[in-house]
């Protein structure tokens, strides 16, 4: 309990200090984390997705743009990055439970390596599966009208990009969906979280215990609604939906499953985060 305490007391500079050692014990694996965003920024920026002709004919592709989105990017890297850290740290802070600094860095470097790599796996299979989004037409402005068109495949010569040559070429990014990407990795990973931290050790011979244990998979209510809500915005498809889903909740296991045995526990720091 002493080390607790110290940690406590323990000035804000202090930690980042100790938080910088510590990283230093794993710079492959903070290296990696970083690789991996600066690697799906690149692919969702900068990279130009291959391209495949279309019909202006086909009803998947002619929906419209909506341009406010129920979650943006804004708001979804709030609710499922930035909050998730801090719900998770605070809770750390104030709970009774041991080595909260060692929860805190192991909750943090499984938390971002996971969202990197479900980050990294998404763009880079957007730029390589070229499927068109549900609002591709609206995004492309094509000069000829679907009765001229008939059954002819186009190429993106016959648009007119009422929207800027890079919402187009967003258009041809509709599989996986980032959104239900980030939304399920984050989600998951707090819920697995907030289970094995709080809700294993409650007991199961009260409905209070069985609710508890419940109610630590709530925040995958709001992945449900995020994912959702890309049908109604018009930028997925129900398959866009479920490879993106697929692909967080994979990342989250296996950043479960090697940060669990990246890094030597001591006697102290038994109580390891998200053991599998």
């Amino acid at each position: 309990m002493e080390s607790d305490s110290a940690t406590e007391n323990m000035p804000i500079n202090g930690l980042v200090k100790k938080f910088q050692d510590k990283a230093k014990g794993n710079i492959l694996l903070w290296a990696t984390t970083f690789s991996l965003f600066l690697l799906a920024i690149y692919w969702e920026v900068f990279s130009t997705p291959a391209k495949r002709p279309f019909s202006i004919s086909d009803p998947r592709i002619s929906n419209p743009f909506v341009e406010y989105e129920r979650y943006d990017n804004f708001k979804l890297a709030s609710l499922c990055v930035l909050l998730p850290l801090l719900a998770m740290s605070l809770l750390i802070l104030v709970d009774n439970q041991r080595d909260k600094f060692h929860r805190f860095y192991k909750c943090v470097s499984v938390f971002t390596f996971s969202t990197g790599l479900s980050v990294f796996l998404t763009t880079f299979a957007k730029v390589r599966l070229t499927k068109l989004r549900p609002d591709f037409l609206a995004r492309c402005g094509p000069i000829l009208s679907k009765t001229d068109a008939r059954t002819i495949l186009y190429t993106e010569e016959i648009c007119s990009m009422p929207l800027g040559e890079f919402l187009l070429d967003d258009g041809y990014k509709s599989c996986p969906s980032g959104h239900s990407t980030l939304a399920v990795s984050g989600m998951l990973f707090v819920s697995l979280w907030l289970y094995h931290t709080y809700g294993k050790n409650l007991s199961r011979a009260n409905n209070s215990g069985r609710i508890m244990r419940i109610l630590c998979f709530s925040p995958m209510l709001l992945a449900i609604d995020i994912c959702a809500s890309r049908i109604y915005d018009f930028r997925h498809d129900y398959f866009d939906i479920l490879c993106g889903g697929t692909v967080g909740a994979l990342s989250t296991i296996i950043g479960v499953v090697v940060l669990d045995l990246s890094e030597p526990v001591t006697d102290s720091e038994a109580d390891v985060i998200l053991p599998v």
